[in-house]
């Protein structure tokens, strides 16, 4: 099954139904696009934009790759945020990003590379 094919589909015992429909919420994409983060790599600390004037973070969590929260930020609805990596070892690292409107932005991928 790809793409959004509309229909009925079996699969061993249960029985799931796909409808053409819109979301009502913000597609991920589209969000993604909203958000910038600099430098990537990061050695010192990284930069966190939203470029869109409508949207103002709410958190931000820094999440290693066995799904561990190592630090969250509330920045007081800003559309920007600088973040201090210091503490962070080298290393990949996710960032999920929410906005004050509840929309979550995951699996954003941000590298801490002290030495490069």
């Amino acid at each position: 099954m790809c793409g959004k094919q509309a229909g009925t589909y079996y699969f061993d015992d249960f029985e799931t139904t796909i409808t053409d429909s819109e979301s009502l919420s913000i597609d991920d994409d589209a969000l993604d696009t909203k958000i910038v983060l600099y430098p990537n790599p990061s050695r010192n600390f990284l930069n966190v934009k939203l470029s869109s004037f409508d949207k103002k973070i709410k958190n931000i969590r820094i999440i290693d790759v066995n799904g561990r929260i190592i630090n969250e930020y509330a920045p007081e609805h800003t559309s920007s945020i600088k973040l201090n990596t210091n503490n962070l070892e080298n290393g990949v690292y996710l960032i999920q990003i929410t906005t004050t409107d509840n929309k979550v932005l995951r699996n954003k991928r941000i590298v801490v590379a002290k030495y490069y």
